[in-house]
């Protein structure tokens, strides 16, 4: 066995990471107890004893932004610039992909980097067993619930919004003639995709409810297929809150109310209600309570500006309980995380009473708990002063893109439906076309993204999009100044 000595001269500096020895050295204690992994900056989250601290302490904790004189849209000029220092690269990059990836706050970073640098030192076991880490990593669940107005015990971690759809999805029983209803026409090919293969596989049936002619959810067509349905055939209604261009939000609650009216709750023997809440995690407040649905799929990298490969599901407890008479899901998969195996009186499994059923035994410690630093970080700033930022920053947007010769908003009215989001969509073939637009804009050092028809295939096919649209995402650390920027960048494509 090393001493002390041996453990500091093999661990004494790795890479960019100082990795100490505590000061005193402890008979039979832990090597996670003598180690740390400390980073560059002098706020690392890694005590001297190599534990985690229970949660970094957010840059403005304590100090919760309130509404103030000169405050438009949500946030004054002032916490726009504090926002701003959080994320250094906004110095020198304007960052509009908020509906892709936006640009995590150096909180959300040291989290994440101050976990794998404790990896690096000690080992991914021992990093994740430590006490603090335990309590920190407890800590995400209670404040994705705290996001969604949920409870803990029905927040899963996933690696993707994708995963948890599908996971959930799958994972609802079928038999020949049941049926699993879109609606709306702006489904996400990744579920509509995820929804045909689960009905191939049981000799069932997909159907898509179209929207009204603003491209909203046409409420009394939705009644009208719920009705029409074959007797407890309808196993699931899966929606999507914010299409992924289209720049509009769904009013799902009513269209959860039409379901939950028609076809009953599943206590009441209706059908499961799945909600693709990608977009508007992190951009619109979300309460499960009032919106109604049996499941929730959300991630960490879009508007709550988390890392990539993260994300989460909400089950609702009455799902986790067994409640649904006429519906039987459980995970699509599982492995020993999920379930206990049995092997007396005979073979079998138990699952676990909560949503980490849904979680299988390997995940990116590191990942979820710079996830829960994200959720804190939005949290912290207000989710409902957030969606006024951004609802406002993007209408902004659209009316100065809107006086440029050459570019058309494509964004949907969607009637009476729950208005426009911080999804900007513009065709801009005139000038080039939209790869070569975000080209142009990359090189201007300005990030934004380019949807293809395919992406929503129902939508563009009735909306005739036949070509690939230019999406600009803002978030609430934008300035107008910025958007100045983006739409002279794009102007200037007219002319070369």
């Amino acid at each position: 066995f090393l001493s002390g000595s041996h453990w500091a001269q093999m661990l004494g500096r790795a890479g960019s990471s100082i990795v100490r020895v505590a000061a005193r050295w402890q008979g039979g204690s832990s090597i996670r107890d003598r180690c740390c992994a400390l980073g560059r900056r002098p706020i690392g989250s890694w005590s001297a004893a190599g534990a985690p601290l229970a949660r970094r302490k957010l840059h403005h904790s304590g100090t919760a932004f309130t509404d103030s004189i000169g405050t438009v849209g949500g946030l004054s000029d002032f916490d726009v610039a504090t926002l701003r220092g959080d994320t250094p690269s906004c110095q020198d990059f304007i960052h509009l992909n908020a509906a892709g990836a936006s640009p995590p706050p150096d909180v959300v970073v040291d989290t994440q980097v101050d976990h794998l640098r404790c990896e690096a030192a000690i080992g991914g076991y021992a990093a994740a067993a430590t006490e603090k880490t335990l309590v920190a990593h407890a800590a995400v669940y209670t404040s994705i619930a705290k996001l969604l107005n949920g409870a803990p015990r029905e927040i899963a971690l996933m690696d993707s919004s994708t995963t948890a759809y599908t996971k959930f999805l799958h994972g609802v029983s079928l038999s020949p003639g049941d049926q699993l209803i879109s609606v709306g026409e702006s489904e996400y090919a990744a579920n509509a995709i995820a929804m045909l293969l689960h009905a191939k596989r049981h000799n069932a049936s997909v159907i898509f409810v179209p929207g009204n002619p603003e491209g909203g959810i046409d409420l009394a067509r939705l009644q009208q297929v719920l009705a029409d349905a074959p007797t407890d055939k309808v196993k699931v209604v899966s929606l999507t809150h914010i299409p992924t261009n289209g720049g509009i939000v769904y009013d799902v609650r009513s269209a959860i109310k039409v379901v939950h009216d028609t076809l009953g709750k599943i206590e009441d023997g209706g059908p499961m209600v799945l909600l693709d809440a990608c977009q508007s995690a992190g951009q619109l407040e979300l309460d499960v309570s009032t919106l109604g649905c049996d499941a929730l799929a959300a991630t960490s990298r879009k508007w709550l500006r988390g890392p990539r490969g993260a994300g989460f599901l909400f089950v609702r407890g009455a799902v986790l309980d067994g409640a649904a008479t006429n519906v039987y899901t459980e995970p699509g998969s599982i492995d020993l995380f999920g379930a206990t195996w049995t092997v007396s009186p005979r073979q079998g499994y138990t699952l676990r009473d909560d949503a980490r059923r849904y979680e299988f035994w390997e995940n990116s410690v590191a990942s979820q708990l710079a996830l829960g630093t994200a959720v804190d970080y939005a949290l912290n700033v207000g989710v409902g002063r957030i969606e006024r930022r951004v609802r406002y920053i993007a209408e902004r947007l659209r009316v100065s893109l809107s006086k440029i010769d050459g570019v058309k908003v494509m964004d949907l009215d969607g009637g009476p439906d729950g208005g426009k989001c911080g999804i900007v969509t513009v065709d801009v073939e005139p000038l080039g076309g939209a790869a070569v637009v975000a080209q142009t804009a990359l090189r201007a050092r300005i990030a934004v993204s380019v949807c293809v028809p395919q992406s929503t295939a129902l939508d563009s096919a009735r909306r005739h999009i036949t070509h690939p649209t230019l999406r600009i995402s803002p978030h609430y650390f934008n300035t107008e100044a910025e958007l100045q920027t983006v739409c002279d960048v794009i102007a200037a494509c007219r002319a070369t």
